[in-house]
Formats: C-alpha cells, sequence, structure tokens
C-alpha cells in the first residue's frame, strides 16, 4: 500500500518553519517534549520592553513557542508576542 501524509501549509510561511514542519512529520524517533508543538508559521510581532520587531511563530505549545527572527534575541529577556487578528 501507499505511504505519505495529507497536510495543508497555508502560505506565506517562513523556509524555516517549512522544514521544521516536514522534520518533524518525518521524525521516527522517541519524543522528549512533555507538550505537544503546532506548526503555526505565521507573522507576529514580538514585544520586549520598548521595541518592537517583526518575526515569524513557527510553532506553538502550552510552554512556549518558536519564533524566527532576523536577529537574535536577548537571552532571559521577557517577550510579548502578538498574534494577527485572523489567526483561526
Amino acid at each position: 500500500h501507499d505511504l505519505g501524509f495529507l497536510y495543508l501549509v497555508r502560505r506565506p510561511i517562513h523556509p524555516h518553519a517549512l522544514r521544521l514542519m516536514l522534520l518533524r512529520l518525518l521524525w521516527r524517533g522517541e519524543e522528549r517534549r512533555t507538550e505537544p508543538r503546532v506548526p503555526i508559521g505565521y507573522e507576529v510581532q514580538v514585544r520586549s520592553r520598548l521595541r518592537r520587531k517583526d518575526a515569524w511563530l513557527a510553532d506553538l505549545s502550552r510552554g512556549g513557542c518558536l519564533l524566527l527572527c532576523d536577529r537574535p534575541m536577548n537571552e532571559g529577556v521577557s517577550l510579548s508576542v502578538v498574534l494577527p487578528g485572523d489567526l483561526d
């Protein structure tokens, strides 16, 4: 029988987010995460103190998220992630 999967990907999607999603779909090892991560792939705004920057929300779980930015964020800084109004 045929092997495969059907997955809906919304555009636009960040190339790194697409790569992560495909790698997770193909992963056959033991899952070490305690909470499942859901691929998102939406543009968001990240706020840190008085700064704002655009980023991609690659995935989301109850315990955290993976943000893709053009430059690294400072470690240990508290962030707010502003989701788009049309996220459904």
